[in-house]
């Protein structure tokens, strides 16, 4: 069994100092362990590639297009790829056994602060039986830091706050946000849309594409007492207030 311990240093190749890691992070205190002992808080940075046959001791790197902090998530065995583990929640995927580069948690702490949007990952079951249950990044804002580590944190669509651990969220991403706009045509989760020329107005909780093709779709909490859900072809929507990260 592979360890959690520290593994000998990384080669650091070119491809791994290309790697932008967080301010303050140093690429020496990138280390090696199998994808099954990645935890929350963890900085992801890529999968090991094994010994380097001309230095002994040394490893080289495919290093990920981004380093993020690990939010794990097994895909359960039912719908297929049993034990395989996305790292950060949605697509960096590895086998549990497979080598991971990243950098402990314990040496790159995130100091969360109030008004800061963060997300977490979380599962929307689908609507009919036949479907596969969806990951997506539940985004929401830090309302309060607590001495004890946890934060409370307001979930988008949510007026309650709520104890959250710290290693369960991960800071949003600028650049996640840009790539969602990139691929949905505008769009984000977390914006504030309209439907139509109408006055209903909502959240945006979701995201997703239900096939390999065709239109993205969004998951809308839409304002009224009560507010209630529904689901629409992001073609039919308006942004009116962008999401900030």
């Amino acid at each position: 069994m592979i360890s959690r311990a520290l593994t000998p240093s990384m080669a650091i190749t070119e491809d791994l100092a290309a790697v932008q890691l967080p301010s303050g992070i140093d690429h020496h205190r990138v280390r090696v362990t199998a994808a099954r002992n990645i935890k929350g808080g963890d900085l992801l940075v890529g999968i090991d590639d094994g010994t380097l046959t001309h230095a002994a001791g040394l490893r080289s790197a495919r290093p990920f297009p981004r380093a993020r902090y690990a939010l794990p998530q097994q895909r359960p065995a039912q719908f297929g790829n049993p034990g395989c583990i996305a790292l950060d929640g949605q697509t960096y995927t590895a086998g549990p056994y497979d080598l991971v580069l990243y950098v402990p948690a314990a040496w790159c702490p995130v100091g969360y602060r109030p008004g800061q949007r963060v997300e977490r990952i979380g599962w929307q079951l689908p609507e009919q039986a036949w479907q596969q249950p969806r990951r997506y990044a539940q985004r929401g804002t830090i309302r309060r830091v607590d001495d004890d580590g946890l934060v409370r944190v307001q979930w988008d669509g949510d007026e309650h706050q709520f104890l959250t651990p710290r290693d369960v969220i991960r800071p949003v991403d600028p650049a996640d946000i840009d790539q969602e706009r990139s691929e949905t045509g505008g769009f984000a989760t977390g914006d504030r849309v309209t439907f139509g020329p109408g006055p209903s107005a909502g959240l945006v909780l979701e995201l997703y594409r239900p096939a390999f093709y065709g239109p993205f779709r969004a998951r809308v909490l839409w304002d009224g007492t009560p507010p209630h859900e529904d689901t629409f072809t992001t073609d039919r929507l308006t942004v009116t207030e962008p999401t900030a990260a």
